[in-house]
């Protein structure tokens, strides 16, 4: 399963005394941190996604009635500004972007509120991802790009325009500047990183393979780059470095969304038939986590996960068998009790041994997945049907026919009370007992 970032290392924004004043005061601000905290527990908690969905968008019209609000106030008749039109907008809040989301960018106390949005988008986004509408996280994810780059370029609009020319030279010094003054540059910056990914994998279940690629290879390019800035490592004179500013993120997020981006890398690349290049990535993301978190980071698991199911498709049962069973033995370290994942685990080395020999060995794996799964799911659940009927092959393999029979019809019965007598689905197990 493709992962999404879900760290949002721009921590506090709607709690810091920047947002605060500009959304005009202590009780505005609050309004919209109390949405985004219900949507956040709501997510991380509940897993409520449906619910969190419209929390946020809720906190995000607190902060659009303060845009309205503030540009109402604004007399300044010969401002001049540059192209804002938002993807997706509408009459009356088409104009609210067209008459003051210009000024917000423009202004140093109040384009705070255009980071505080976009990190709101991306939340939304997200949650629409967990609920597999890949096209509406889409949608909320070019918002979220929107306003971060639109603070971003009316910065460098407004440097730039002090300069006698607009070229390469002159655009080094604005970002340079920008870097050096605005307190949120690196905020904007993970952000950028955090949307290009979960942009990609958004694109990814779409089946838009070459967009996902390369939203994937420009996340991965902003977020390696400002983990080099982060550590002032950048070796090209005139670059940004971060180092005197490194108050709002941190090295562990940055090197955990670089080894995110490129387990999702792995993940594109196998399904779109590169298993060389697949592994490649994996390897590089597994480098990453185990350097910077150790052998038993829950992040290794899930990679190493990954790694087997590519092994396995590529008939290396060897390879695959130790990725699983290395994923199997971190998992159960942070679970205690075999949790789902754990049963996931022992089915596919259940898989494994079905495939490889010896029977036994997959007899013991599936029925500690079945046993999981029974106890997780109940026993009127898919996972317990499949869990059932990979087992019914091994018996039927070991010449246990009576337990093969008895575990298919198990299996069938199940799959009939949930899918429906008249689903094609079940004719497999029925021809593989019947056989």
């Amino acid at each position: 399963e493709r992962t999404i970032n879900e760290k949002l290392h721009p921590n506090n924004i709607f709690e810091c005394d920047d947002f605060v004043r500009a959304m005009g005061g202590a009780n505005e601000a609050a309004l919209a941190t109390n949405y985004i905290r219900t949507g956040d527990s709501l997510c991380t908690f509940d897993k409520q996604y449906d619910r969190a969905i419209p929390a946020y968008y809720a906190g995000l019209g607190a902060i659009l009635s303060r845009v309205r609000r503030w540009g109402l106030n604004q007399r300044d008749e010969g401002f001049v500004g540059m192209d804002t039109s938002a993807p997706g907008t509408s009459g009356e809040t088409s104009n609210i972007f067209h008459e003051y989301f210009q000024r917000i960018a423009y202004s140093m106390d109040m384009n705070i509120l255009l980071l505080a949005m976009s990190s709101i988008l991306l939340r939304a986004g997200n949650s629409h991802f967990h609920r597999s509408h890949w096209e509406v996280a889409c949608q909320d994810y070019v918002s979220a790009e929107f306003y971060r780059s639109l603070r971003f370029s009316a910065f460098l609009l407004r440097e730039t325009g002090r300069q006698k020319s607009r070229d390469d030279g002159d655009r080094k010094v604005a970002l340079n500047n920008f870097i050096n003054h605005d307190a949120w540059y690196e905020v904007s910056a993970v952000l950028e990183g955090l949307i290009s990914n979960n942009m990609a994998s958004a694109k990814s279940n779409r089946h838009m393979y070459e967009e996902a690629r390369a939203e994937y290879t420009e996340a991965l390019r902003i977020k390696q780059s400002a983990l080099q800035a982060l550590h002032g490592d950048n070796s090209e004179e005139g670059q940004p470095t971060l180092s005197s500013l490194s108050t709002h993120v941190k090295d562990d997020d940055l090197v955990s969304d670089i080894a995110t981006t490129l387990h999702n890398i792995g993940l594109l690349r196998s399904k779109c038939g590169e298993p060389k290049k697949a592994e490649k990535a994996f390897t590089q993301s597994l480098s990453l986590r185990v350097k910077k978190f150790g052998l038993d980071d829950p992040g290794v698991s899930t990679t190493l996960r990954a790694l087997g199911d590519l092994y396995f498709n590529e008939k290396r049962y060897d390879d695959s068998f130790r990725s699983y069973k290395e994923s199997l033995r971190i998992c159960k370290l942070h679970c205690g009790i075999p949790d789902l994942n754990a049963a996931e685990l022992y089915y596919n080395i259940g898989l494994v041994f079905y495939s490889k020999g010896p029977y036994s060995k997959s007899k013991v794996s599936t029925m500690e997945c079945l046993r999981i799964r029974r106890e997780h799911c109940g026993n009127n659940n898919l996972n317990t049907a499949s869990a059932l009927y990979l087992l019914g092959l091994i018996s039927s393999a070991m010449g246990e026919y009576d337990d093969a029979i008895n575990q298919f019809e198990e299996a069938l019965a199940i799959r009939r009370n949930i899918i429906g007598i008249k689903s094609p689905n079940h004719l497999l197990l029925i021809n593989v007992h019947v056989a």
